[in-house]
């Protein structure tokens, strides 16, 4: 047992959440992903605002990555997650990562506290976190194209050349998102865009497609980072 903690002290941080805590992956998908594309207005251009959501989308779905729900409303998209989890007593109690008091145990990176029932030696708990990924708003644009729903998010003050766009598709039970997180991706809409490459490699280049561009990006599955989701009700 006691070589066991000995190799938990020596693994990276994300190796330590992934052997332990279903908790700490989760805080992890919820806060960490890759650098994005992002477009100077909403995709596709001069497209129509959606109000609403396609009724066919709407409804309550499963991930086949990792379980998590998927909640479509007429106008939102909310994911939710809710898994068990266990770590050793004594990790706890001498780690520099958790504050563990009385029922109790907060991460100390974000602050965020479950509580947890003690079972001889193991700690014992369910962790559950709802995230609203999605709003019809003026800086969240639904806009369909090509039978396929678009997610445009603003994510400055400027409403302009700062938009990341997200794919979603369905068909027969089944929910496709997807991203453009990929070199390749990214590569492919320089490509048809004829977009100059940008020689500052920390900064993510902004887009302006076409209406045709976009659809040629789109037949070559340029936003190829998808998540599946099956619908449950």
């Amino acid at each position: 047992m006691q070589g066991f903690f000995i190799s938990i002290k020596i693994i990276t941080m994300k190796k330590l959440f992934k052997l332990y805590l279903t908790f700490f992956v989760i805080l992890e998908l919820i806060s960490c992903s890759g650098p994005s594309a992002k477009f100077k207005e909403p995709q596709p251009e001069d497209g129509k605002n959606s109000k609403s959501f396609p009724k066919k989308m709407i409804g309550e779905y499963m991930s086949n990555r990792d379980s998590s729900k998927l909640m479509i409303t007429a106008s939102s998209i909310i994911r939710e997650y809710n898994y068990p989890f266990e770590m050793p007593a004594k990790f706890a109690d001498t780690s520099k990562i958790f504050i563990l008091k009385g029922d109790s145990i907060t991460d100390k990176s974000s602050n965020i506290t479950i509580y947890v029932k003690k079972e001889n030696d193991t700690l014992k708990g369910n962790f559950y976190a709802k995230e609203e990924l999605f709003s019809i708003s003026q800086k969240n644009i639904a806009r369909k194209f090509n039978g396929k729903v678009f997610l445009n998010f603003n994510h400055g003050d400027d409403e302009n050349e700062n938009w990341e766009v997200w794919e979603m598709e369905y068909k027969k039970g089944k929910l496709w998102i997807g991203k453009i997180e990929k070199k390749e991706d990214m590569d492919k809409l320089q490509k048809l865009t004829k977009t100059p490459a940008d020689t500052n490699a920390n900064l993510v280049q902004s887009f302006e497609p076409t209406r045709r561009q976009l659809r040629r990006f789109i037949k070559q599955d340029g936003f190829s980072d998808k998540e599946e989701f099956v619908k449950t009700n």
